[in-house]
């Protein structure tokens, strides 16, 4: 075999490894059988439900529009970038978290998608020149916003086509 291709065997091992990966972060971060008669859990629940929602209703819907949110702000674009992940994440979470009035609704998926590809075009893009320079600190760029849209990402996977996944991680 050449150097650089992977056989067909691995190939599928590297996806069931995936698979395992994206049920590891679902368990990790939106629970499993979320037992709502537990205050603690129902809090919980509550909670990621009421931060979904607060981006889902103040969120604009234009592609064209110089921010989503209203006062996003962040200080720099490394900042913005964060915000905008933090926003996606809670929305992917109230959408993913069973027990949540939004579990599984098609309305908070359509704008966890619609924000994501709008933070991909405008802020996680390589034709954006503060994201090639880093402008606003590496660590806004290379830990935080990753630490939140990451995990958002793997939630919602399996809702769109990988190259829209490809596209969205690849700046």
């Amino acid at each position: 075999m050449a150097q650089g291709k992977i056989s067909q065997k691995q190939l599928e091992i590297l996806e069931t490894e995936i698979e395992k990966v994206k049920e590891n972060v679902r368990r990790m971060y939106l629970g499993e059988n979320n037992d709502l008669s537990n205050t603690r859990i129902k809090k919980w629940v509550t909670d990621v439900e009421k931060e979904g929602e607060k981006w889902l209703k103040s969120m604009t819907w234009n592609m064209e529009s110089s921010d989503l949110w209203a006062g996003i702000g962040g200080g720099n674009q490394g900042g913005r970038s964060v915000n905008y992940a933090q926003r996606i994440a809670a929305m992917a979470y109230a959408w993913g978290t069973e027990g949540s009035k939004y579990y599984k609704d098609p309305d908070m998926l359509e704008a966890t998608i619609f924000a994501t590809e709008y933070w991909a075009r405008n802020i996680h893009n390589a034709n954006n020149p503060n994201f090639i320079s880093q402008q606003g600190g590496w660590h806004n760029w290379q830990y935080q916003t990753p630490n939140y849209i990451l995990p958002a990402l793997f939630i919602i996977s399996d809702e769109v086509s990988s190259e829209t996944m490809s596209r969205w991680l690849s700046g």
